[in-house]
């Protein structure tokens, strides 16, 4: 076990590697913020903050994941501006929350190129996992107050930022796979299968096949009686309408 240290506060967390052995991850500074870090066994663990322009107004306050390219799936906020004519809450006048979902690309051993992945329609998005062929999947909000949904980010596609229908995309493999979790609701309420709230259901999205497969748990159960795979479109969309559910969620499970 390696201790990777911290960036002068107390605490630190990986979040990826690669097989150059690589980490990334957030750590707390000698000022208590956190910022995203890049590790090697040759310079320790430093602030990806350093390694960027300064004049671009990011702040990296999270490294997901860094595929074999050095590449590197980060969050970050500022340099977004939202309407300021927007209030989410009116009890303390708080605008939209805002932040940004990124790919940072090397340009030399110390620096790299930041890109912006965009939103689904809100002011904010943060990335969650990077793959070789720098897909990217993450979350966003679909409006400026909220509407968190999973997105699979593709540069060769278009639009290049596209709505999963989960809550959250977790990872991504090198096929195209992509893991997370949805909320599974009947009538506004949370599923029980025993526990009380119930809500959350892992996934697996094979993007290849535009196919959703639901995991199930450690007790064999399935939302609303579903099991193994099954595919996206209209049909399962209103079989599920017909059985009393909610569906809070676009009806393709990868949106165009």
């Amino acid at each position: 076990m390696t201790d990777l240290r911290t960036l002068g506060g107390t605490s630190s967390v990986a979040k990826g590697i690669n097989k150059s052995g690589q980490v990334v991850g957030w750590s707390d500074n000698s000022s208590g913020e956190r910022r995203a870090f890049l590790y090697d066994s040759t310079n320790g663990m430093k602030d990806l903050n350093d390694s960027i322009p300064a004049d671009l107004g990011w702040t990296l306050y999270e490294a997901a994941g860094i595929n074999t390219e050095g590449k590197i799936a980060a969050s970050s906020y500022g340099n977004t501006t939202p309407d300021p004519s927007i209030v989410c809450d009116y009890e303390s006048g708080m605008g939209p929350p805002v932040g940004a979902a990124l790919v940072l690309s090397p340009t030399t051993t110390a620096n790299y190129e930041v890109q912006d992945l965009g939103t689904l329609g809100g002011y904010y998005s943060r990335a969650r996992s990077i793959n070789n062929s720098s897909n990217v999947v993450g979350y966003s909000y679909t409006a400026p107050c909220g509407g968190e949904l999973a997105f699979f980010y593709d540069e060769s596609a278009d639009p290049m930022m596209r709505g999963l229908i989960m809550h959250e995309a977790r990872g991504l493999y090198n096929s195209g796979k992509v893991v997370g979790y949805v909320q599974e609701y009947i009538n506004g309420m949370c599923v029980d299968v025993g526990s009380g709230n119930d809500c959350w259901r892992a996934v697996l999205y094979d993007s290849a096949t535009k196919q959703m497969q639901y995991l199930g748990d450690l007790r064999g159960t399935y939302p609303m009686g579903w099991r193994g795979v099954f595919g996206s479109g209209c049909k399962w969309h209103k079989r599920l309408r017909r059985r009393g559910r909610d569906v809070r969620y676009p009806r393709r499970f990868l949106r165009g």
